[in-house]
């Protein structure tokens, strides 16, 4: 066997021209898309149509064989166009945002006021359970389960 080499507390080099330690605001992009097939096992059904309007937050499309599984818009502006593929599948969803962002008002509470259900259903109705994975294939957790560990 070679000789196993340990890094202990790691090692700053100091190179010339290394990147500014500032933060800038960018400008938002003229079209954002969502992506059904980035979600993997999401079988996509449209709840919007080209020329809705959509609030940022708002369910775009759900989950055919989960419907309470909603994937939300990260913007809000018009829906300028559905892409789809082979045999009419989703392949994205176009946004086109507006200047100012308008978000749909979801119900606020403490998560320790509230039980597990209600915890439950906000992050469902929210968008948010959509980033919670399930071991060993990194899919959306299913929310009738309850994991053995976290």
């Amino acid at each position: 066997m070679g000789k196993t080499i340990t890094i202990r507390r790691g090692y700053d080099i100091k190179l010339k021209g290394a990147a500014e330690k500032n933060i800038q605001d960018i400008p938002l992009s003229d079209v954002v898309a969502v992506k059904p097939p980035d979600f993997s096992l999401v079988v996509p059904k449209m709840l919007v149509e080209a020329g809705d309007e959509v609030l940022a937050g708002q369910a775009l499309f759900f989950d055919k064989n989960r419907p309470d599984i909603r994937i939300p818009s990260p913007v809000s502006g018009e829906i300028a166009e559905i892409v789809r593929g082979e045999k009419r599948r989703i392949m994205e969803v176009r946004i086109i945002p507006d200047k100012k962002l308008k978000y749909q008002d979801f119900k606020t509470g403490s998560p320790d006021k509230l039980d597990r259900e209600s915890v439950i259903k906000h992050l469902l109705d929210s968008g948010v359970w959509n980033y919670i994975r399930q071991r060993p294939f990194s899919i959306i957790a299913n929310h009738e389960d309850v994991p053995k560990a976290i």
